[in-house]
């Protein structure tokens, strides 16, 4: 019985410690997207993507599209819209 409960006891502890380093993957992905999402609004000069019509919308969503993979961060046009951004005094700090 004793065996049991350590099996137990071990399994309880490598599924907090899996959960937990899902958690900070999943919270450094959505930094990473709000990052980018924030440079995005800071290109367009817009506090909110409500302010644009549809046209630069759909602009807008395309270019949140092709910018960021999930995963693999932002590519090299959203790796240069947020350095932009950054150099024109955006704060992307999403902390």
């Amino acid at each position: 019985m004793k065996n049991l409960k350590d099996f137990n006891t071990f399994s309880q502890a490598a599924v907090e410690a899996d959960t937990a380093k899902l958690a900070e993957e999943k919270s450094a992905l959505q930094k990473e997207y709000q990052e980018y999402f924030m440079s995005l609004l800071h290109k367009y000069d817009i506090a909110s993507v409500a302010e644009l019509d549809d046209d630069k919308k759909a602009e807008f969503f395309d270019e949140l599209k092709t910018g960021y993979t999930p995963g693999e961060g932002t590519n090299d046009t959203g790796e240069e819209a947020v350095k932009d951004a950054e150099e024109d005094g955006a704060d992307l700090d999403t902390e």
